[in-house]
Protein backbone atom coordinates (compact mmCIF):
# COMPACT_ATOMS: atom_id res chain seq x y z
CA UNK A 1 0.00 0.00 0.00
CA UNK A 2 1.57 3.50 -1.12
CA UNK A 3 1.92 6.06 1.39
CA UNK A 4 -1.07 8.19 0.21
CA UNK A 5 -3.84 5.28 0.08
CA UNK A 6 -2.86 5.24 3.81
CA UNK A 7 -5.21 7.30 6.70
CA UNK A 8 -1.88 6.94 8.87
CA UNK A 9 0.14 9.85 10.08
CA UNK A 10 3.40 9.63 10.44
CA UNK A 11 4.24 12.72 12.06
CA UNK A 12 4.40 10.70 15.47
CA UNK A 13 7.34 8.41 13.84
CA UNK A 14 10.12 10.79 14.17
CA UNK A 15 9.93 11.04 17.67
CA UNK A 16 11.24 7.44 17.51
CA UNK A 17 15.08 7.63 18.32
CA UNK A 18 16.83 6.66 15.43
CA UNK A 19 16.45 6.66 11.47
CA UNK A 20 15.94 2.55 11.48
CA UNK A 21 13.32 2.45 14.23
CA UNK A 22 11.29 5.35 12.42
CA UNK A 23 11.81 3.89 9.02
CA UNK A 24 10.96 0.15 10.36
CA UNK A 25 8.01 1.95 11.90
CA UNK A 26 7.15 3.91 8.77
CA UNK A 27 7.05 0.44 6.75
CA UNK A 28 5.29 -1.55 9.37
CA UNK A 29 2.64 1.35 9.75
CA UNK A 30 2.15 0.71 5.54
CA UNK A 31 1.60 -2.94 6.09
CA UNK A 32 4.76 -3.37 3.78
CA UNK A 33 7.60 -6.32 3.89
CA UNK A 34 11.14 -5.23 3.99
CA UNK A 35 11.22 -6.58 0.46
CA UNK A 36 8.40 -4.41 -1.43
CA UNK A 37 9.90 -1.82 0.16
CA UNK A 38 13.19 -2.37 -0.99
CA UNK A 39 11.69 -3.22 -4.55
CA UNK A 40 9.46 0.49 -4.32
CA UNK A 41 13.36 2.04 -3.54
CA UNK A 42 15.19 0.05 -5.77
CA UNK A 43 17.33 -2.03 -3.69
CA UNK A 44 17.16 -5.27 -1.70
CA UNK A 45 15.97 -6.37 1.05
CA UNK A 46 19.40 -7.20 2.80
CA UNK A 47 20.23 -3.59 2.42
CA UNK A 48 16.22 -2.62 3.64
CA UNK A 49 17.30 -4.72 6.88
CA UNK A 50 20.75 -2.81 7.60
CA UNK A 51 18.87 0.44 7.56
CA UNK A 52 16.16 -1.16 9.94
CA UNK A 53 18.99 -2.22 12.31
CA UNK A 54 21.16 0.92 11.60
CA UNK A 55 24.23 -1.04 10.63
CA UNK A 56 24.01 1.69 7.79
CA UNK A 57 22.10 4.92 6.50
CA UNK A 58 20.63 4.99 3.45
CA UNK A 59 22.67 8.30 2.12
CA UNK A 60 21.74 7.53 -1.61
CA UNK A 61 17.86 6.68 -0.72
CA UNK A 62 16.83 8.92 1.49
CA UNK A 63 15.02 11.39 -0.84
CA UNK A 64 13.26 8.49 -2.32
CA UNK A 65 12.30 7.16 1.26
CA UNK A 66 11.13 10.65 1.93
CA UNK A 67 9.40 10.85 -1.35
CA UNK A 68 7.65 7.44 -0.67
CA UNK A 69 6.49 8.33 2.46
CA UNK A 70 5.68 11.93 2.18
CA UNK A 71 7.92 13.41 4.99
CA UNK A 72 10.89 14.90 4.71
CA UNK A 73 12.20 13.94 7.94
CA UNK A 74 13.52 10.99 6.30
CA UNK A 75 16.58 13.32 4.54
CA UNK A 76 19.46 12.64 6.13
CA UNK A 77 21.42 16.09 6.63
CA UNK A 78 24.12 16.52 4.51
CA UNK A 79 27.78 15.48 5.89
CA UNK A 80 30.70 17.86 4.86
CA UNK A 81 33.72 16.77 3.12
CA UNK A 82 36.28 15.72 6.02
CA UNK A 83 33.72 13.83 8.07
CA UNK A 84 33.47 12.08 4.77
CA UNK A 85 36.90 11.57 4.25
CA UNK A 86 37.23 10.68 8.07
CA UNK A 87 34.42 7.74 7.84
CA UNK A 88 36.21 6.74 4.33
CA UNK A 89 39.84 6.48 6.19
CA UNK A 90 38.28 4.53 8.46
CA UNK A 91 36.80 1.97 6.07
CA UNK A 92 40.27 1.60 4.60
CA UNK A 93 42.10 1.26 7.57
CA UNK A 94 39.39 -1.78 8.99
CA UNK A 95 39.79 -3.09 5.47
CA UNK A 96 43.20 -2.78 5.74
CA UNK A 97 43.31 -4.84 9.06
CA UNK A 98 41.06 -7.59 7.60
CA UNK A 99 43.66 -7.90 4.38
CA UNK A 100 46.35 -8.56 6.84
CA UNK A 101 44.80 -11.28 9.11
CA UNK A 102 43.77 -12.54 5.72
CA UNK A 103 47.44 -12.58 5.00
CA UNK A 104 48.43 -13.95 7.97
CA UNK A 105 45.84 -16.75 8.23
CA UNK A 106 46.96 -17.60 4.35
CA UNK A 107 50.90 -18.05 5.63
CA UNK A 108 49.72 -20.44 8.20
CA UNK A 109 47.98 -22.54 5.50
CA UNK A 110 50.84 -22.48 3.16
CA UNK A 111 53.42 -23.74 6.22
CA UNK A 112 50.60 -26.58 7.04
CA UNK A 113 50.45 -27.39 3.38
CA UNK A 114 54.39 -27.73 3.15
CA UNK A 115 54.32 -29.67 6.08
CA UNK A 116 51.99 -32.09 5.14
CA UNK A 117 53.75 -32.62 1.76
CA UNK A 118 56.79 -33.37 3.65
CA UNK A 119 55.16 -36.02 5.42
CA UNK A 120 53.51 -37.79 2.24
CA UNK A 121 56.77 -37.23 0.61
CA UNK A 122 57.29 -36.21 -3.34
CA UNK A 123 55.17 -38.80 -4.97
CA UNK A 124 52.11 -37.81 -2.70
CA UNK A 125 52.39 -41.32 -0.65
Amino acid sequence: MRPEESSFNLRHVSNVATYGSRLRAAREAHGLTQDQLAAALGTNRFTVIRWEKDQALPESYDAAIAKFFDDESFILPPRDRESQLAVMLEEVRSLSADVQSALGRLGDLESRLDALESRLGPSGQ
